[in-house]
């Protein structure tokens, strides 16, 4: 399973007894791994994987509901010769959950294009928030209607339209924790999703937010 296959966004089908979009991208350090970013669309959690070249899946399925992080393992199957490629991961359900391409982030994300203010929910809805996004660094800065602020950056992958991200997060009851992520944009420029775990892997988050 190269990464040059498996770039891409991954949804389920609405069958699915939860249905997922995935984050499918190359590894910075190793070109025999891919890094998995899966979303539960009902806002219950987010599941974060390592794909091995030879199909070996390992990772950790974070809840946005309060239930404990578990770890998850498993084999992915890619079916390269469907139109579009579809695509089966451990982990998500209590049967490998199939998936289907539906863009493969193919392409340069410029921050141009996601410098401005963003709004919505966090992690399910548990709080809404309001991001800025400078053209300039990306520097990133924010606020939740829980009293949290959020300071970071994004940065352009050159060889896929996604960013990275690195924040930190500090709430008004002390809480305080950085996360390091991912962040796409909607193929009409209108909605910014973030999907990050914390630096010390004990949790996750999730940020679905508009212009």
């Amino acid at each position: 399973l190269s990464s040059a296959a498996l770039q891409g966004r991954w949804v389920t089908d609405r069958s699915a007894s939860t249905a997922y979009t995935v984050l499918a991208l190359p590894d910075n350090n190793s070109s025999t791994i891919t890094q998995a970013w899966a979303l539960a669309q009902d806002g219950s959690g987010l599941a974060r994987l390592v794909i091995e070249s030879d199909g070996q899946a390992a990772g950790t399925l974070y809840s946005f509901k309060g239930r404990a992080p578990v770890a998850i393992s498993g084999t992915a199957s890619l079916n390269s010769s469907a139109t579009p490629k579809t695509l089966s991961l451990p982990g998500l359900s209590t049967v490998n959950t199939r998936l289907t391409q539906s863009d493969t982030l193919s392409g340069s994300a410029v921050l141009a294009d996601v410098a401005g203010s963003w709004s919505g929910a966090v992690s399910g809805g548990s709080k809404t928030v309001n991001w800025t996004v400078a053209a300039a660094g990306g520097v990133l800065a924010g606020t939740s209607s829980t009293g949290c602020v959020y300071s970071g950056s994004l940065a352009s992958v050159s060889a896929a339209k996604v960013f990275t991200v690195v924040f930190s997060e500090s709430c008004s009851d002390g809480s305080a924790a950085g996360y390091t992520g991912v962040t796409t944009m909607s193929p009409d420029g209108t909605r910014l999703t973030t999907v990050a775990v914390a630096n010390d892997r004990a949790k996750a988050i999730a940020f679905l937010l508009s212009r």
